[in-house]
């Protein structure tokens, strides 16, 4: 769907876009065993509200997003703490977290997805060279 009048908005956009599509890909998946009510996430990205926003939509579900972003440190120093025995499970803070419901109808979500598939299934044959 390029043309003449795409700029790098766009393209940032689309790759945002990607990125929950990627996700629910994933989800789609998974589905078979677990059923997914929920979406929690950290990291740098989940600075990004429109991705956030647009994960919750695509996927039909909210997204959960702790105030203190970056988990990775955070958890590997409470695994510290536990094995020093300065720590227990029981004594680790409750998170409070960012929510983002879903706002989009199943139709819109649906069609969008089914159109993300499509594209994907067109792409798998592109040469390389």
């Amino acid at each position: 769907g390029m043309t003449q009048y795409t700029d790098r908005t766009h393209i940032t956009r689309a790759a945002l876009e990607s990125i929950a599509y990627m996700v629910r890909d994933i989800a789609e998946q998974m589905a078979e065993k677990v059923r997914i009510s929920e979406i929690k996430a950290d990291g740098g990205m989940t600075r990004n509200e429109f991705l956030m926003k647009f994960q919750a939509d695509i996927m039909g579900v909210p997204v959960l997003v702790p105030h203190a972003r970056e988990m990775t440190s955070r958890g590997a120093a409470i695994a510290a703490a536990i094995g020093r025995g300065d720590m227990s499970l029981e004594d680790i803070p409750a998170l409070e977290y960012e929510r983002y419901d879903p706002e989009k109808v199943e139709k819109w979500r649906e069609e969008r997805y089914g159109r993300w598939k499509e594209a994907v299934r067109r792409s798998m044959h592109w040469s390389s060279g």
